[in-house]
């Protein structure tokens, strides 16, 4: 049997420009859906083009943008388990969960 481990996943926005509560909202938003979309691949149970199994700096770049095209800010960093790092791969039992979305 495989145990479950949570992840705690932080996202930190440096210097969003012009941000209103509702663009905050947007992209918190998306955050959460792409973070929750996030999950182990099983090689034996899951088709492999349907492998979603990696939280990265760069992937949550591109949610942001879906969700708010026209964004400008300076940089993003991921935390996990407030360990700072550009890329997370969920393997076995272990599983994301969004703590917080910050902007400074």
């Amino acid at each position: 049997m495989v145990e479950i481990t949570v992840f705690e996943v932080d996202v930190i926005i440096t210097n969003y420009q012009g941000l209103t509560p509702e663009i905050q909202t947007s992209i918190d938003n998306a955050i959460k859906g792409f973070v929750d979309s996030v999950r182990p691949f099983v090689s034996s149970a899951d088709v492999l083009a349907n492998q979603n199994d990696i939280i990265s700096e760069n992937k949550l770049i591109s949610v942001i943008y879906a969700a708010e095209p026209s964004s400008v800010f300076d940089s993003l960093s991921l935390e996990i388990d407030s360990v700072p790092t550009p890329s997370f791969t969920l393997i076995d039992g272990n599983i994301g969960h969004l703590n917080s979305v910050a902007y400074v």
